[in-house]
């Protein structure tokens, strides 16, 4: 994925977030999600400073509290 897929993606996404009203998922949701992406082969723990990154979609974990979010592959 591109620089420029990875900023489509992030607009288009972030619009539907704003449009939604910027829901966050509660705790629970975080911690599956987080759990989910931990264990998934693309994940990378200790990129972005710890954030961490995956090789899919691009993003850090801070994807994982925006609830109009979806996994790229359908994990979550």
């Amino acid at each position: 994925m591109t620089l420029l897929d990875m900023a489509k993606d992030f607009t288009k996404a972030m619009a539907q977030w704003a449009r939604a009203g910027f829901p966050v998922v509660d705790e629970k949701e975080f911690q599956k999600r987080a759990k989910i992406c931990s264990e998934c082969p693309h994940w990378h723990e200790d990129d972005r400073h710890g954030l961490g990154r995956c090789d899919v979609c691009g993003c850090s974990r801070q994807k994982l509290f925006v609830k109009t979010a979806r996994c790229p592959i359908g994990k979550w």
